[in-house]
This record gives C-alpha cells, structure tokens and sequence, in this order.
C-alpha cells in the first residue's frame, strides 16, 4: 500500500525522456503529465506516509514523506535515500522543462502515403467510389513448365470505357492487373501487371494477357483491373480448374535444337583445339562478389589464371573454372582477364570482358583473339557488333596496327590477317560507324605479343563540360587564352578546347514516381514530352528511367521525341523513393557514350529505400562526370539534409539545382537547362606523368577572365 516511484526512460528518435510512476495502493504505472497545477502534480509522486525499498530493479527509488504544502520540500531526500535518486531529480527536471511535448505522446503517427499506397496497390480491394468497368475472361493451358502448367488468363477490356493519357503527342491507354490466386481459402500467390497500348490500336476491345504457372490442382483467380487515367475498375472472380499437360510441339523443338548445340560443343572439344571464354555477364550493375564462369575446351589446358583489373586474382588448377571476384561497393568499369595454361605455364587461350559499360546500344568487340601474348602466321579475326534498333550500319574497318586490313559491310565479320614472325608488340583494332551522318564511330583494340608484365599508362583524356556565365548570362564567344585550368592545384595545358554549339547531345531524365508524387504526376509528364520536343535535334539522343523503389529504365536510348513521349506516358507513381539507385541506375547509363552529356533528375523529397547510401551514388556521380541538372518539387527550407544532398550531386558535377513548389514551373526550368546545355565549353587535358589509374580523386578548376566557369569538381584518373 506504499507509493513507489519510479523513472522508466522511454527514449523515441528525438530522445525524449517519459517519467512513469505507480500511485499508492495500486500497481500499474502511469504517465507523469505535470501539467496544471504544478503543486498538485509534483503530489502525484511524492504521497504521504510513503516509505519503504523498490522490489524490482525497475522501480528502484524509495519515496519519501513529504509537506502537503510544499512538495519540493524532500528532494534533498530524495536524491541522498533513495536508489538512483540523482537519475530521478535529473529526469524530473527534464520532463517539466519540456512538459508540453508530453502531449505529443498521445497524437497518432501521421500516416506514410507510400506506405498506405502500396498496401492498397497490392491486395485486390474495391473501390466503392470508383466507376465501373465491364471486362471478359478467359483461361487457357498452352504449355508445361517443368511440373507446372501455364495458366494463361486473359482479360478483354472495351476500348470506349477507358480514358485517353495525353502526353506531348503521345496518347496511351494503362491498365494496372493486380490479382491473387487462392487454392482452398488460403492465398496462393498475388501478382501485378502493368499494361500500356497506344491510342490508335484498332482493337474495340483490349487484351491484358497474364500467364502465372500452377501446379495442377483447383484454384480461384481474383483479378482487380483499374484504368491509370480514370480511376475506374471492375473485379473479377473466377475458378481454375488447373490440368497436367505435355510437351507442346514447340517445347520439343527447343530441346532438339538444344540437343543439336550439344552436339556441336562435343564436336568441337573433341577436335582439341583450346579455347577459353568468359560466359558473357549481364548489363546489370555489378558490385560485391560475383561470380565469374568460364568455358574452357581443349585437352591442353590445365589450369587457367584469373586477372581483376590487370591484377592476378588467382590460379585455378582443375575444373570448374569459376571463381568469386569482389567488385567493390561502386559499379565502375571492372577488366576481367583470363588466361588457360599448359603444363609448361605457357598461354595457349584466354578471353577479357570489362564489366559496368553502361546500356548504349552501339557496340563493336573483336570476340577472337582476346588474349594474344604470342601470335604469329595467318590469325583469324571474328567480330561482333550491336546495333541501334532503327538504325543501320555502314561499315566494319579491321586494323593491324594503323595499316587497314578490310572492310566490311556485312555479318559475319570474319576476317584472316598474317602476323609476320619478326612482329614485335602490335595491336588490332575494330572500328564501326553507323550511316547516320553524325553518329560518331566506336572501335575495340586487342593487344598482340605483349610482354608477361606491362605496366599500364594512363592516355585518358580527361574531358571539362563548362558553362561560363558573364553578367549573369551564358557566354559563346571566349577564346582559349581566357581559361585556365588546374589539376590538383597545378596548371595544365589545355589539349581539346570546343564550343560545343554544334556537337550532339546525350540526355537522360530521371523521373521520381514513388507514392508522393501521385498528384503531380500529369503535369510532370506533359512538361517532361515538351522538354524533349524543344531539346532533341538531329544527332541527339535521350534515355528515360523512372524510379519508386528501385530504378527502371522506361525508355532506352532513342533519338526520337516520339519515344520519350510514348515513356512518360506510361510512368505512374506509387511505392517508395530509391533516389541513390537511381542516380547511380541512370548515370550508368551514360558509360562509354562520347560527347556533351547531361542528367536531369526530378524529385520530391528524401531517399526511403535505396540499396546504395548518399555517399556511394556522389562518389559514383564524381567518376561518372556527368553534369546532373535536380529539380526538386516542394521540398521546404527547413528539408536542408534534403537541400544539402542534391546539391552536392549538381555542385560536385557541373549541374545545377531548381527547387520549385509545383509540376507547373517545370517548363520555365527545363528551358533553362536546354539554354546552359547548348552554352557549353568542352576543355580536355591529359594527366601529369605519374598519374596511375585507379588512384585518388584529384580536384580540378577552372578559372575564366572577366566571367565565372561551373564545371565538374574533379576526376578519378
């Protein structure tokens, strides 16, 4: 029947202190509010005829008696009798200080829109308030996969109840599927769709095509599709009767077909040449450990070496030859090499790949040789090239050393060249141009009989994007002597000086479509369709990635508005905000493409999901030296973390930020950024001797007479 006190700390995110306490003859605490009469509620604690030892750690401070009148009168006891009596007068002058905060206790956790939204984009939950749609369904079972059947459903949606997204000249029909497969009355699976038809198909009703594989057994489909545009929706509920099926005529042919390059590889390891190839990796960004796999056909060899970057990782001495190589935590460009050894440790095969090289559709690579420390006689030389959709190729130019040996104008792209046996250290090279007029050609070079060791040298051309502003406005008309340049404090000589008026132009736009954005979303969209029709001229290409919880790239390269319009006619919020995957997702995209670059990167607010930190994606967007251009969308003054960070991305690249409170002003910011991206100067330079690859950041700066240079920070050599 005695009042025991006792402070139990509650600290929440802002470190608050809470002060819990058990009144007399009772037994559950409760929360010290000391609001009111501050007398009375310092009585709360201290109650007559109190005494008596704490009989838990928790409650381990004995109360005192104490004046009615004066309730303050025994905090000297307090704090000399009882246990942990300091913690207690220390936590009770915290709390009055900041009683109001205490109400705060009480009002519910503001609720997370992308978090709301995405419970509800999930589950198949009507809306009462929506308008309806009509829908048909059909299934069918058109083939096996491994002991599951294709379940093939298909929903039939007329065309004249479905609202028309306008975008530039862009017009698109969406369709969101979310469903749920229930066997018994228990959840069997759930999946989304998204589905996007243009304005002018001719079909009255159009198909949402869902093929999920089921095992055979009874099954309820429930499907809720929404039309993006209107808002209205319909629900679907019907049985599967799920059968086992066979191999279709066309899953017969595949294995033969499989069967058949069996057949070919048993072939060609019986003839006993030796060739050794990396399995080809995918275009994904790779960071940590991955996996490297290697084909490897010949009786010779015997063990094959393994090279990360020019370094000897490891020598493996029996098959399978694979091996874990660490990329790091950045996803740069990373050169693998690998050579098969003889008994006697001589090279007699090897491939290299360099991995992290970006989604640019134009590619030429020499396949074979790859790694050629002794080459002599007539050489086979297989080349392979990718190229744009839409475009056409005009030729394929082989080199030994700078003597051109063929040209080519169509696959395969085999040629023989006769490496004389006096032939010192040499190269070939590839070099492949499109027949559009101003697309630049790329090429590969091999190096043939080089030494086992060969120290690398840096020739990279480092390359300054710059805009100088002269009583405020963009300037045109400087001369070369009006620069000057430094690299890690010491002049340069200037190697490329451009006005880039007259070079193409290579932009992305990244998109924020997470949950938030859900309202701002259609004059995003029809800002964005007018950027790229007053930006993209001939010679110009653009990407599009939209990014919630992770990055996806809607549009690839393309040189047509009609793309980027299509793209973000198709983009729709929902989900959380994986702002540093996106940054890094789209400045990869940017690898190996030459000439004035530049990202555009539009937002709302802070990072909620990503795999990468802020200091990862900025250490990336320094290497990727890609002027990025944020337009942040109702970000407050008082977000300065926020502010802090995208400004770091614009000022450490050459960009530049915008902070706006409506999708409206974009179109006002987007001819800004056109007018700078057409202003700039292209200042290169090469290194000092001594500068190795791989070393540290080295910081650059450009200084301009009678104006102000914005260019990038620095490099990584």
């Amino acid at each position: 029947g005695r009042d025991q006190l006792a402070a139990r700390v509650w600290r929440p995110r802002a470190f608050a202190v809470r002060l819990f306490y058990v009144p007399r003859y009772q037994r559950d605490y409760r929360l010290w509010v000391p609001l009111g009469d501050e007398k009375q509620s310092m009585g709360e604690l201290v109650s007559e005829e109190a005494s008596g030892t704490a009989s838990t750690p928790d409650r381990a401070v004995q109360s005192v008696f104490y004046d009615k009148a004066d309730p303050y009168s025994r905090f000297g006891k307090i704090e000399t009798q009882c246990t942990n009596g300091d913690i207690v007068l220390r936590t009770i002058g915290y709390v009055r200080m900041n009683k109001t905060d205490i109400a705060r206790v009480f009002e519910p956790p503001k609720i997370a829109e992308e978090d709301s939204r995405r419970i509800l984009r999930s589950v198949v939950l009507g809306n009462p308030n929506a308008a309806k749609l009509t829908a048909e369904f059909s299934v069918r079972y058109p083939a096996k996969q491994g002991t599951r059947t294709d379940t093939e459903m298909t929903v039939l949606v007329p065309r004249s109840q479905l609202k028309v997204n306008a975008v530039g000249d862009a017009k698109t029909y969406s369709l969101d599927v979310t469903g749920e497969v229930l066997r018994g009355e228990e959840l069997y699976e759930n999946f989304r769709y998204r589905f996007d038809y243009p304005a002018d198909a001719k079909d009255e009703k159009l198909p949402a095509i869902l093929d999920r594989f089921l095992r055979p057994d009874q099954y309820i489909s429930r499907l809720k599709i929404v039309d993006i545009n209107s808002g209205a929706e319909v629900i679907l509920e019907n049985p599967l009767t799920v059968p086992e099926i066979f191999d279709t005529p066309e899953q017969l042919a595949q294995k033969e077909a499989a069967a058949s390059t069996i057949s070919k590889l048993k072939d060609t390891i019986e003839s006993g040449s030796a060739i050794l190839r990396i399995v080809p990796q995918s275009n994904d960004l790779m960071t940590g450990l991955q996996k490297i796999e290697t084909m490897a056909v010949g009786t010779d060899i015997k063990s094959v070496a393994f090279y990360l970057d020019g370094k000897k990782i490891a020598v493996k001495r029996q098959p399978p030859f694979t091996l874990d190589l660490d990329f790091g935590t950045m996803p740069v460009a990373r050169r693998i090499r690998v050579e098969a050894l003889n008994e006697k440790g001589d090279v007699i095969a090897g491939d290299d790949i360099v991995t992290n090289t970006g989604v640019d559709p134009f590619r030429v690579r020499i396949v074979s040789p790859r790694v050629a420390n002794k080459l002599r006689g007539n050489t086979r030389v297989e080349i392979s090239v990718d190229v744009p959709q839409g475009q056409q190729l005009q030729d394929v130019q082989l080199f030994y050393n700078e003597t051109r040996i063929a040209t080519m104008y169509d696959p395969p792209f085999v040629q023989s060249i006769y490496i004389p046996d006096t032939a010192g250290v040499g190269y070939i090279r590839a070099v492949a141009t499109l027949k559009e007029e101003k697309g630049a050609p790329i090429e590969d070079v091999v190096m043939l009989n080089t030494p086992q060791f060969m120290e690398e040298v840096n020739v990279h051309l480092v390359e300054l994007p710059t805009t100088v502003f002269v009583n405020g406005r963009p300037s045109n008309d400087l001369t070369e002597t009006a620069f000057k340049v430094t690299d890690d404090g010491k002049p340069v000589k200037l190697s490329k000086f451009e006005y880039v008026k007259n070079l193409s132009l290579s932009i992305g736009m990244t998109v924020d479509t997470s949950g938030s954005m859900l309202e701002r979303m259609p004059e995003t969209q029809k800002a964005g369709a007018q950027f790229f029709k007053n930006v993209l001229r001939q010679g110009d290409k653009a990407f599009l990635v939209a990014f919630d919880s992770q990055p996806q790239l809607v549009q690839k390269w393309s040189t047509k508005v009609a793309d980027m319009q299509a793209g973000l006619s198709k983009m729709r919020a929902e989900e959380y905000t994986a702002l540093y995957d996106a940054v890094i997702f789209s400045l990869y995209n940017f690898s190996g493409v030459k000439g004035q670059r530049a990202l555009v990167l539009l937002t709302d607010g802070k990072d909620t999901k990503s795999k990468f930190t802020f200091e990862q994606s900025l250490e990336y967007a320094r290497r990727a030296a890609v002027p990025i251009y944020v337009v942040g969308i109702g970000i407050r003054t008082v977000d300065a973390d926020v502010r802090y960070k995208l400004n770091k991305f614009a000022g450490e690249t050459g960009g530049n930020t915008y902070y706006i409170e409506r999708a409206e002003e974009l179109q006002k910011i987007y001819t800004d950024i056109q007018n700078e991206l057409r202003s700039q100067y292209v200042l290169g330079f090469y290194p000092s001797e001594g500068t190795k690859p791989g070393s540290k950041w080295r910081e650059v700066t450009v200084q301009v007479t009678g104006g102000k240079a914005k260019t990038i920070r620095g490099y990584y050599p």
